[in-house]
């Protein structure tokens, strides 16, 4: 008879996985955690050492001074409450960049400092939009 499986990394994390042959090691090879995924006790030590392989770098292509009130891409979904030092991404759909991330994925900014991590703002399409720090700003 074939190996069974039925589970991929999710489910061996969340010690949930049903008690067949095998599991798909799926995002765990990776170095990722399923989002939103509630680890198991006995797992939470493997989930913790996780680390991801993968990154995705780009140097801004535009950076821009906006006035508070301004939006941000087209059609958009961002207006900044503050000045705001923007920086435009030559990153997109096209490079794997989901649309739904639009407004909430998070970038780190080198030169930003340590632990400066800022929010994408704008609706994503072929470039993506963040603010690059400086002046105090964050996120």
């Amino acid at each position: 008879m074939p190996d069974r499986h039925l589970a991929a990394s999710g489910g061996l994390l969340a010690a949930s996985a049903p008690g067949y042959d095998v599991v798909r090691i799926g995002l765990a090879m990776y170095g990722i955690v399923p989002d939103g995924l509630t680890v198991g006790e006995r797992h939470a030590a493997t989930a913790a050492g996780l680390k991801p392989i993968l990154s995705l770098r780009a140097r801004p292509v535009r950076v821009t001074e906006l006035a508070a009130g301004m939006g941000v891409s087209y059609g958009p979904t961002f207006i900044t409450s503050r000045p705001s030092r923007i920086a435009t991404l030559p990153l997109g759909y096209a490079d794997g960049l989901p649309r739904s991330l639009s407004n909430k994925a998070r970038s780190w900014y080198e030169g930003a400092g340590p632990g400066r991590r800022h929010r994408g703002h704008g609706r994503r399409d072929d470039r993506c939009h963040g603010r690059s720090g400086g002046s105090g700003e964050r996120g």
